[in-house]
């Protein structure tokens, strides 16, 4: 999948990443991750592994990065993707604490949905946990519906395999959801 080379959402810039951002990823996700502390039950998440700097920079090479940045400069958030066979794997959308709340997590995913949508790509999949109250419905309203015991593709699972954090892809109350290109309006 192509990424458009830049647009903004409020005062921020979504641009895509560059492989010198892997450096700041895993900080950045360990921010998104202090939220858990206030969620009775998941505050272990604050301690879990994060993708680490050498697989962000390998995955850029066959995925879709997309990084919010501050008119500052500062990278404030990013979403993780792989592509392959006509299908986008969204591996991770993070966004620093102190910028969470936004609406900047919602554009990084309407930014990767549009640029799905201009290349065709037949369907865009995303490994989501189903417990947090805020996710379904998020990510129900950009046009994702959970996969639901509908057989995962080959593409996706190849894409989740290496994922440091939970090898082969979603467990426990993690999810896949997807969103189809009927859904994306064609």
């Amino acid at each position: 999948m192509r990424l458009l080379p830049e647009m903004t959402h409020n005062s921020l810039r979504i641009r895509p990443a560059l492989l010198s951002d892997s450096a700041v990823l895993p900080a950045i996700e360990r921010s998104a991750a202090l939220l858990f502390a206030e969620v009775p039950g998941y505050e272990d998440f604050v301690t879990k592994p994060v993708i680490d700097q050498m697989t962000h920079a390998r995955w850029m090479t066959e995925g879709a990065y997309l990084i919010a940045e501050s008119s500052f400069g500062r990278r404030v958030a990013f979403l993780a993707a792989r592509c392959s066979g006509g299908i986008v794997t969204i591996l991770e959308v993070s966004v620093r604490r102190s910028y969470q709340r936004r609406g900047i997590g919602r554009a990084l995913l309407a930014r990767c949905l549009r640029d799905a949508e201009r290349d065709w790509v037949d369907q865009v999949w995303l490994g989501a946990n189903l417990a947090f109250e805020w996710n379904a419905p998020l990510y129900g309203a950009m046009g994702f519906l959970p996969a639901d015991g509908e057989p995962v593709p080959i593409a996706v699972r190849n894409a989740a395999w290496d994922d440091p954090r939970c090898l082969g892809g979603p467990t426990g109350n993690c999810g896949w959801m997807v969103s189809r290109t009927d859904r994306l309006g064609r």
